[in-house]
């Protein structure tokens, strides 16, 4: 009698996944569910025929089991922790140079996590990349929170033009809660930023009057 050989399974690779509502520039804005699986696209089909309310399935490989397990336990009980995990991916890809449009969802990625991404983002206009700096600049401007304008005054002094002319304008759209930390700023600035302060002051007082 024919002795079988005993086939080795090749055990399947594990992935995170997760569900999304609502986007805002193209970038969700909400996690409904996460979960793992060996097979997205049925995954996807259960979800689907649950009535789950997602736009959107994400997937990431992890490579084993294991892994993945612990990341969905760290999403469902840790869900501060994955945030501003993802907050620096984002920060990271406003230095994307070779899609513009990758640069963009990031930027308006961190604008939906609003004040979440406000202390990420004033940190990331002392990084060493002017294409990071000036586009957390833009970035803080869009989300309006007064904590970025001073950090924006500084940034007013950048090397880099670009990034001193992207800072100026998020000033201006931080609006009239800049014009305080302007004023203080314009007395004991350097001499080449007080050009810039006092045309900024100039414009947000024209616009209370």
């Amino acid at each position: 009698m024919a002795k079988v050989k005993n086939k080795s399974r090749v055990p399947r690779e594990t992935y995170n996944y997760e569900l999304h509502k609502g986007y805002l520039g193209g970038v969700v804005k909400t996690r409904v569910y996460t979960g793992i699986t060996n097979d997205s696209e049925r995954r996807t089909a259960e979800n689907n025929r649950d009535s789950k309310d997602f736009d959107h399935i994400k997937v990431s490989a992890d490579g084993s089991r294991e892994l993945a397990e612990n990341k969905e336990t760290a999403a469902i009980d840790f869900p501060n922790m994955i945030e501003e995990g993802e907050i620096q991916e984002f920060i990271n890809s406003l230095a994307i140079d070779y899609n513009r449009y990758d640069r963009f969802e990031a930027a308006y990625a961190l604008i939906s996590y609003g004040a979440k991404s406000v202390g990420p983002l004033i940190d990331a206009l002392k990084i060493d990349n002017w294409k990071i700096r000036g586009n957390a600049a833009w970035t803080l401007g869009k989300i309006g929170d007064s904590r970025a304008v001073k950090p924006l005054i500084d940034a007013l002094c950048d090397e880099v033009p670009e990034v001193r002319a992207t800072a100026g304008q998020a000033i201006l759209n931080i609006g009239k809660s800049a014009i305080v930390s302007l004023s203080e700023s314009l007395n004991s600035s350097k001499p080449k930023n007080k050009g810039i302060i006092s045309c900024l002051l100039a414009a947000l007082s024209s616009e209370q009057d």
